[in-house]
């Protein structure tokens, strides 16, 4: 099985890291292929350099920017 969660996000650094790792650990039992896409809509906080920064760490994570 494959699921894609689809994140759009703008200016939620204060939220963004808490969402991703609880997504990551509810789904993990799982044991399906899961990518998570995040869509920064156009942030001017730190959304996206957080975003990129769990991106290094967990290769499910796919970033889109706007």
């Amino acid at each position: 099985m494959y699921l894609t969660v689809i994140l759009p996000m703008f200016n939620e650094e204060g939220s963004i890291e808490e969402t991703i790792l609880r997504i990551i650990e509810t789904l993990r039992p799982l044991k399906w292929d899961v990518e998570i896409l995040i869509v920064n809509d156009g942030s001017t906080d730190k959304t996206l350099e957080i975003a990129e920064h769990l991106r290094t760490s967990n290769e499910t994570i796919k970033i889109v920017k706007q």
